[in-house]
């Protein structure tokens, strides 16, 4: 991932019971924005054996900054949508 465009969809297909390939789409997603879409693989990737506790962590941690970035988005465009 090194600024290019990454089709998550075949990232995740070509290892599906893999977790890194859902961390992965996820912290991509993530940096793009996309807080939902990144939510949801962050939460697939959490339903499979992450190798360690740091990698795990992580993923918890990117969940809760998904949550906030999304509840941020949601009350900016609430607020907008009064103007």
């Amino acid at each position: 991932m090194d600024g290019g465009t990454v089709n998550t969809a075949n990232l995740v297909a070509s290892n599906p019971e893999f977790y890194n390939a859902y961390l992965l789409a996820g912290d991509y997603l993530y940096k793009q924005k996309e807080y939902a879409a990144a939510l949801q693989n962050y939460n697939l990737a959490l339903s499979k054996v992450v190798a360690t506790k740091q990698e795990e962590d992580h993923v918890k941690e990117q969940i809760k900054r998904s949550i906030k970035n999304l509840r941020h988005d949601i009350w900016n465009w609430y607020r907008s949508d009064r103007s």
